[in-house]
């Protein structure tokens, strides 16, 4: 909802299509032809969580897995990662996915589609808000 009243705010004119899952994510990817710029967290639930619903497993790295199935599929779209975690990961995990090792990737190129990647932080810090403008702007 924050980023919804920010990306109002720099353009009110912009059609804001959300998700509230991985599943529902890589749907709208897949099926939005005009989608042109994506703002996507890292880490989201699986599926929608249904009221009354024990809540849904969170994928750690659900991000960096739609943008391996975005580059897999050659689809035409800029994103930019958000997050408010510094690491995606915990002792069972194989990939330990940090900010840091994002931030390299994304300045490698690892994903052609992706621009960068925004710490998201409190009301208190700026710095992401002017980053989501620079992304909606640019």
């Amino acid at each position: 909802k924050k980023i919804k009243e920010i990306v109002n705010e720099i353009d009110s004119s912009i059609e804001i299509i959300s998700s509230e899952s991985y599943q529902d994510t890589l749907k709208k990817v897949h099926e939005i032809k005009d989608l042109n710029k994506l703002i996507l967290d890292i880490t989201m639930p699986t599926y929608k969580i249904k009221k009354h619903d024990d809540g849904a497993t969170f994928r750690r790295s659900a991000g960096i897995d739609i943008l391996n199935r975005i580059n897999l599929y050659n689809i035409n779209i800029k994103v930019v990662l958000l997050t408010r975690l510094g690491q995606f990961y915990d002792n069972n995990d194989i990939e330990r996915n940090d900010f840091s090792s994002i931030k390299e990737d994304i300045e490698k190129n690892r994903w052609k589609c992706c621009l960068d990647i925004i710490r998201f932080k409190d009301d208190v810090e700026l710095d992401w808000k002017e980053s989501i403008e620079l992304f909606i702007k640019g």
